[in-house]
């Protein structure tokens, strides 16, 4: 047998394996009750028609796979591997997308058993999105030892795509950190980076219509005002201590103080604000509403009263309320504080507020204290109607912490 005779028939074999024969595995399957597990789990989700194909990973025993993805319009998908792993053509799955923009998406999936009979399970229901998601997501990637940052990046990926471009490298200035890349209103040519460096030092670096220039001052979580003309930066005195047992969370992390401050980009002032600075209070996590009305915050005594004890006293019992305070940008000024949600109503301790863009609901963390959930198991996520100030429990949230 000569080597291309050969080699076409290993392609027919494999060819053979990863693409059955669907209309008799459908009249053959022993259908199955439910939808199939898989990873990541897509099931009654939402999908903009431009994503990048949702590839997935099939979670049952099995020793061959099939897909079927099917809409209302145009021709179905079929996708086959005798791995659990589910590859979609991009190009069929962009067409099929386009085409049933408001549609269902159905993927129902075959799998054969190691008696080579296949099931048929129920069809995993989810929906596409009748307007596309924004295109570009940056994010940084560093070490899993957090503390060691001779290695983090920043980078930009294209949704609709699997290409991702760097767009920072630590390695470029000597041994640093970089890290709170924040765009105004999603716009990639105003935005700031926070860098920490041995060589050149600390500060923020702030890109705005093609000027950069650079923050002196040790600033911290920043929210841009929806104007585009000052960021609210908390500024802060943080720690990290450790337990030893296994039974707590690993990592203690806390602020001994912070406040809120204003930085007027045009000025390139840096201004206090009695409200947002208050003595005795811890406030930090700003972020405004769309509409730039609102700061919303996290606020919470002060329980000890030697700053430079470590750990303070009363550290572990600090829970931070939601608050807000309106703003008045005709004349530059703030009003009365009020209270969204309450630590002596929950119980728990919340950070991290996020207002969605039509203003209508907030996304936040709960957890046990303090005012860092990345560190604490408890940390929860909950989202809240503001109009009504009701909030629920996410589904989607585990045993671990999210943020």
């Amino acid at each position: 047998m000569n080597c291309r005779r050969l080699t076409i028939l290993l392609c027919g074999a494999i060819l053979c394996v990863c693409h059955p024969d669907l209309t008799a595995v459908k009249k053959e399957c022993t259908p199955v009750a439910r939808v199939p597990a898989i990873k990541p789990d897509y099931s009654g989700i939402t999908i903009p028609p431009d994503i990048a194909p949702l590839n997935f990973a099939v979670d049952e025993p099995g020793t061959g796979f099939c897909a079927e993805l099917t809409s209302t319009h145009g021709p179905s998908i079929i996708t086959a591997n005798n791995r659990p792993l589910l590859h979609i053509p991009a190009d069929q799955w962009k067409k099929l997308l386009d085409r049933n923009c408001g549609e269902p998406l159905r993927i129902t999936l075959y799998v054969r058993g190691k008696n080579g009979q296949w099931l048929g399970y129920k069809a995993i229901e989810d929906t596409i999105a009748a307007r596309p998601i924004d295109r570009y997501c940056t994010y940084r990637i560093l070490s899993f030892q957090y503390n060691y940052s001779s290695d983090i990046r920043l980078y930009q990926r294209d949704l609709g795509s699997f290409r991702k471009f760097q767009l920072m490298n630590t390695d470029n200035f000597a041994w640093g950190c970089c890290n709170c890349h924040t765009p105004f209103n999603g716009d990639p040519g105003r935005f700031i980076v926070h860098l920490r460096t041995a060589h050149f030092g600390n500060g923020m670096l702030i890109a705005d219509k093609g000027k950069i220039s650079k923050i002196g001052a040790r600033l911290g979580y920043p929210a841009w005002h929806p104007g585009g003309k000052f960021i609210v930066f908390s500024v802060y005195n943080v720690e990290q201590r450790f337990h030893a047992s296994a039974e707590k969370d690993l990592i203690e992390q806390y602020d001994r103080q912070s406040d809120l401050v204003v930085y007027d980009i045009e000025r390139e002032t840096i201004v206090s604000v009695e409200p947002l600075s208050r003595k005795q209070i811890l406030e930090t996590w700003p972020a405004w509403s769309p509409d730039g009305r609102y700061l919303y915050f996290c606020s919470a005594p002060v329980l000890w009263s030697d700053f430079d004890e470590v750990p303070p006293d009363n550290y572990n019992k600090v829970r931070y309320s939601l608050v807000r305070i309106a703003y008045h940008a005709a004349d530059n000024t703030w009003g009365p504080l009020d209270t969204v949600l309450s630590a002596r109503e929950t119980g728990l301790s919340i950070s991290q507020p996020r207002i969605s863009h039509d203003g209508r609901f907030l996304l936040f963390c709960m957890h046990d204290h303090g005012c860092y959930p990345h560190t604490q198991r408890s940390s929860d996520l909950y989202m809240m109607d503001i109009a009504t100030g009701k909030y629920r429990h996410l589904d989607i949230n585990s045993d671990y912490a999210e943020t």
